[in-house]
């Protein structure tokens, strides 16, 4: 299997043995340091799901900001406001659920 990093510090997780329908391994973080050593024992797809989940949150604040910052512009109609109400109602709804 390839070489896998940590998406915050960079250091190389180890591989462990360990239950993973896919592969067969789990992963350790060698630095105790780092917030994301929590992954230690994470099977390789909880890994890549964490980073899909972080990636995600990422676009969202930034759709978030982009919307915001859409609604005070003078050219729009009434019913673009309205659709970036409802984008922006979306967003507020689904990170309430996600526990942002």
């Amino acid at each position: 299997m390839a070489e896998q990093n940590c998406g915050f510090c960079g250091s190389r997780l180890e591989p462990l043995n360990g239950p993973d329908a896919a592969s067969g391994e789990t992963w350790a973080h060698p630095f105790a340091e780092c917030p994301w050593s929590e992954w230690e024992g994470l099977t390789m797809a909880q890994v890549v799901a964490l980073g899909r989940i972080a990636t995600l949150q990422n676009l969202t604040v930034r759709l978030a900001e982009d919307l915001e910052y859409l609604a005070e512009s003078s050219e729009l109609d009434d019913s673009d406001r309205r659709h970036i109400e409802e984008m922006q109602q979306l967003i507020s709804d689904t990170q309430a659920e996600v526990g942002k």
